[in-house]
């Protein structure tokens, strides 16, 4: 997908957006570094530099884009398969882990940055949940205040009968 990016940006004359593989609970600028998921000899895709390789500062980022690893459920029309490798306990811990991302991305976000998260599935626990979560703690002495931009859901009577939820939050 990063490959594609590049791609995509030039294709459609766009500038090359900064494009680093790390973690997602570890932002290349987040206080103490990041973990790379690149070969020790080398980044994975060529010309994209390792998360430790990074000398971006904190902030560095005004856009984050997390298309977050999810359950799937909105997919079950094109792969059945996902209700026979899902258990509760599976969806308990993507939420978990999906907190963790956007913990993770908002605390590198500059004030005024936009977070985009997107996942496919229409699981209130992986979507809308996590946006209240976080608008509950943003604003406090410790936190920014956020504020929801735009927010989709696809209706239930789609014909393409696949699902996704996304939204946009501004810190402010």
């Amino acid at each position: 997908r990063l490959r594609g990016l590049r791609v995509d940006a030039e294709r459609l004359g766009l500038a090359i957006p900064a494009i680093v593989r790390a973690s997602a609970t570890q932002p290349p600028c987040a206080a103490g570094g990041a973990s790379a998921t690149t070969d020790p000899g080398g980044p994975i895709i060529p010309g994209t530099p390792r998360a430790n390789d990074v000398t971006a500062s904190p902030g560095a980022f005004r856009t984050i884009l997390i298309d977050a690893p999810c359950s799937g459920l909105g997919t079950l029309s094109r792969r059945p398969d996902i209700k026979l490798r899902r258990a509760p306990a599976d969806l308990n811990a993507l939420a978990v882990l999906q907190g963790r991302i956007l913990d993770a991305a908002l605390s590198v976000l500059p004030t005024g940055g936009r977070l985009a998260y997107i996942t496919c599935t229409l699981n209130p626990a992986e979507n809308e949940a996590q946006v209240e979560r976080l608008l509950s703690t943003a604003g406090s002495a410790s936190a920014a205040a956020l504020a929801v931009e735009v927010q989709h859901t696809t209706p239930a009577d789609t014909p393409a009968r696949e699902f996704f939820y996304g939204v946009v939050l501004r810190k402010g």
